[in-house]
Parts: structure tokens; C-alpha cells; sequence
């Protein structure tokens, strides 16, 4: 007999993809007995974070003859230690065994794969819901940040695309209409850092997309929203009847025509270089003048 009662080392296994794991009540010297004792196989916690798929369920069954087979699909991809143990009060109790160090990998079939977006302060989850974790951090408008694309697995394990240095060209996109996004590159070793300027104080999502139209698509991942604030007030605007205001932009319409001797209503806004409304607390004296009627009452 051996020290633990087996030859070889544990296979590599593959995140999303069931694998068997076989339970054996044996006795001192690792000859199978025929116990029908309830034994339960489970992934270390802190290895596999995000519960595994055990079928019988909670990876608890009765051997039958002295053996039994647990079906596993792990989610996060990592080295795992896998536990054994008599998980009944009927005697006699079974002393546990505990396997380390399972080698675990993405599954890096095609149709499996899929695109990430992170965005500052993200960061990657894998094998977790949605694969990220944190809050993404406010922006201020007309300041470039970078974002990061990776291809991940289904179970938003990294995959490095096989080691190529040039892969899936990847575009990134806001829902910011004066925003100043990058132009599409190739992923390198399956990942890709990316320049993005919100413009429009608001809130903008950011999408990275498969664009290179080669071999299968990876589903695009779009980022939650990001809250986009004024920058420094640098400027001031004037709003006419007819004319609307347009974070970002400046305005839209033109002004309409009035009246002479009527009053009317105009606005002023300090903004910052964008045109975005910058609420200060310590407001700036404004005077407002016409340059054509030397008569104007303000």
C-alpha cells in the first residue's frame, strides 16, 4: 500500500465542465471495504468562493459497496483542494482525506468566451455572478481614464487567447454623444488597456464589443453606470428664449424674436469648459449688457 493509497497526480480540470470525483471507504491499509457510510466531497471555500455544482447535491451521498461517484463543475478557475469526509454519526467514523493543489483552467472553447470591461475602481471576480466586484469611481468631465478589456470565460475566468499577441479587435463605446473614445485594437495575450474622456456631466455606460468580424463573436460587456461631474467653472453662458441649455455640448435652438419694451427672461450659467452646470457656492457678480441697444434695461 502507498502513504495515501493511489498512483498519479490529480488530471487538470476545466471551470464550467463536470468532472467526477470517486469516494472509497477503505480500511488502514487502503483496501476498499463495503461500507455503506454517508460520505460528503466539497471544493475548499476559499479556493472556490462562489459554490460549485455538486450532483448528488451539496456533494453528499451513500457509497454503495464501499464506493461512490460525486459529479463537480467548478466556476473560478484556480488551484483547488478538494475534501472527503464521513458525513454521518453511524459508526464506524472514517477518518477524512484531503487532495491539494487541483490544477484548475477557462474553458477556453470559443463559444464559451466572452469580453469584460473594467472601469476604474473595478476589479476582477472570477467565477463570481457578474466577474467584477466594486463601485465604478465618479469621473470628472474632459479628464482621460483608462479602462481594461479582457476575454474571460463564461465563468469570467481570464483567458489569455492562447498567447497571441495580436487577437480580438476590440471597440470601445459610451452612451456620452461628445465623448472621446479610442480607436478599436487587438487584445495582446488576451487583454487591452484603453483611453476614455466623458465630456457630459451625467451618468454614461461604456460598452467593449468584438469588431473584427473573424472566427466566433465574444458578447460585448457594457459597464454600470458612471457618474460623470463638472469640472473647474471656467466660463459663463447666457440662455435666450428659444435656446435650451445641452450639458456637454453648449445649446440647441436659436433665439426667438422679441419685442421692444417687453421684458423677458434670460439665464446664466457658470459652466466649465464643456458647458456643464457648475453649482458653486460662492456664485461670481454677473452683469448682463447688450452690445446693439445702448437703451437695454436690465
Amino acid at each position: 500500500y502507498k502513504d495515501d493509497g493511489k498512483s498519479g497526480a490529480p488530471d487538470t480540470q476545466t471551470a464550467g465542465i463536470a468532472f467526477k470525483v470517486t469516494i472509497e471507504s477503505c480500511d488502514e491499509k487502503w483496501n476498499r471495504s463495503t461500507s455503506g457510510q454517508q460520505v460528503k466531497v466539497s471544493a475548499d471555500s476559499v479556493d472556490q468562493p462562489y459554490a460549485p455544482t455538486y450532483n448528488p447535491a451539496n456533494g453528499i451521498a451513500n457509497l454503495s459497496g464501499g464506493v461512490v461517484t460525486v459529479d463537480i463543475i467548478l466556476k473560478k478557475a484556480t488551484k483547488t483542494t478538494f475534501y472527503a469526509e464521513d458525513n454521518d454519526a453511524t459508526a464506524p467514523t472514517y477518518s477524512s482525506q484531503t487532495v491539494r493543489n487541483v490544477n484548475v483552467v477557462p474553458n477556453p472553447d470559443p463559444p464559451q468566451l466572452k469580453l469584460q470591461l473594467l472601469v476604474p475602481v473595478e476589479t476582477a471576480d472570477p467565477g463570481s455572478p457578474t466577474g467584477k466586484k466594486n463601485t465604478p469611481a465618479d469621473r470628472i468631465a474632459g479628464e482621460s481614464f483608462t479602462v481594461t478589456a479582457n476575454l474571460v470565460d463564461a465563468n469570467w475566468n481570464f483567458y489569455n487567447e492562447g498567447g497571441l499577441a495580436v487577437g480580438t479587435t476590440v471597440e470601445i463605446t459610451t452612451d456620452d454623444p461628445y465623448d472621446v473614445h479610442p480607436a478599436s485594437a487587438a487584445l495582446s495575450n488576451g487583454t487591452k488597456q484603453f483611453s476614455v474622456k466623458l465630456i457630459r456631466a451625467a451618468t454614461s455606460k461604456i460598452t467593449a464589443d468584438d469588431v473584427d468580424g473573424k472566427g466566433e463573436y465574444h458578447e460585448k460587456d457594457t459597464s454600470p453606470e458612471i457618474k460623470t461631474v463638472p469640472n473647474n467653472p471656467t466660463k459663463l453662458q447666457i440662455v435666450c428664449p428659444g435656446e435650451t441649455a445641452v450639458q456637454g455640448k453648449g445649446k440647441d435652438g436659436v433665439p426667438d424674436n422679441q419685442t421692444a419694451g417687453l421684458n423677458f427672461l434670460t439665464t446664466v450659467r457658470g459652466c466649465d469648459d464643456y458647458w456643464n452646470l457648475v453649482k458653486s457656492t460662492e456664485p461670481p457678480g454677473v452683469k448682463v449688457r447688450s452690445d446693439s441697444d445702448p437703451f437695454v434695461v436690465v
